[in-house]
């Protein structure tokens, strides 16, 4: 009786509600919100109604080691872009982007992209290094990380290369958390599907200048919608992240109501 086609109603974290297969379709057939405002980790730009509904984050998996404090956010690192992760045969535009860096990226020392591939279901090829510890160090040792999505548009990789003080590179229909109140543009690199085939060149054009100025902005909008984990990806670490990223949502979302509330109060003075 108080549901009222989900006025005044805010559905967090609504991609429990999909089954796998329809992770990339926040708003489908099977599923009805009304006019309820979504919270949703792999909102993209297609489905979102900006303003209204709040595209998320996956929570990491990886964290930070504990010494990570020490490191100099501007320190020399091994790869200029790197990837590392599954390739499936799905159709998923995120997973042609896996196959494109995969097949296409050139074998350069400062590029590095290391992928196991489903050869039949649930039968995949093994990664080159299977050293658990192999993906952080990868992380922390590449300026750029290209963070293409999975089931949806948002993947683990994202916060876990922010987290390592890696630049995001992303595709255009990615939406990074809290958007547009926070803005990203100057931490995340985009790339169209087109260029996709292209990264590391386009990366290696970027002047040090500007790639520094990133490093900064990135690691303040991490600090932000992250925080700084505490321990060393134990359960103390996500429930930190977790509430962080609620308080974040909650601040963002009484924001938007009290701008509302002003509007209208602006309008009917117009009366």
């Amino acid at each position: 009786p108080h549901w009222d086609h989900g006025k005044n109603h805010f559905i967090l974290d609504s991609q429990m509600l999909y089954g796998k297969q329809n992770w990339d379709h926040p708003f489908n057939e099977h599923t009805e919100f009304g006019v309820a405002a979504i919270y949703n980790t792999h909102m993209d730009d297609a489905y979102i109604r900006e303003g209204y509904d709040m595209a998320g984050s996956c929570h990491p998996g990886w964290m930070r080691p504990e010494n990570y404090e020490k490191l100099d956010i501007h320190r020399p690192r091994r790869y200029l872009i790197s990837f590392k992760g599954t390739i499936h045969p799905w159709l998923e535009r995120s997973y042609q982007s896996r196959w494109i860096a995969a097949e296409y990226w050139s074998e350069e020392p400062d590029v590095h992209v290391d992928s196991k591939c489903e050869k039949s279901w649930g039968v995949r090829a093994e990664y080159e290094n299977n050293d658990p510890a192999d993906y952080g160090n990868l992380l922390l040792n590449s300026t750029f990380s290209f963070c293409p999505g999975g089931a949806g548009v948002m993947s683990y990789r994202f916060p876990e290369s922010l987290l390592a003080g890696a630049i995001p590179v992303v595709t255009s229909d990615f939406l990074p958390p809290f958007h547009p109140e926070l803005d990203w543009s100057g931490c995340i690199v985009r790339v169209s599907d087109a260029r996709v085939v292209d990264a590391p060149r386009l990366m290696r054009e970027i002047p040090t200048e500007e790639v520094r100025k990133r490093q900064l902005k990135c690691a303040e909008l991490t600090n932000l919608v992250y925080g700084n984990p505490p321990g060393h990806g134990d359960g103390n670490a996500a429930r930190y992240i977790a509430n962080r990223m609620f308080s974040v949502a909650m601040e963002i979302w009484n924001a938007r109501i009290e701008n509302a509330l002003k509007r209208q109060e602006r309008i009917a003075s117009l009366i």
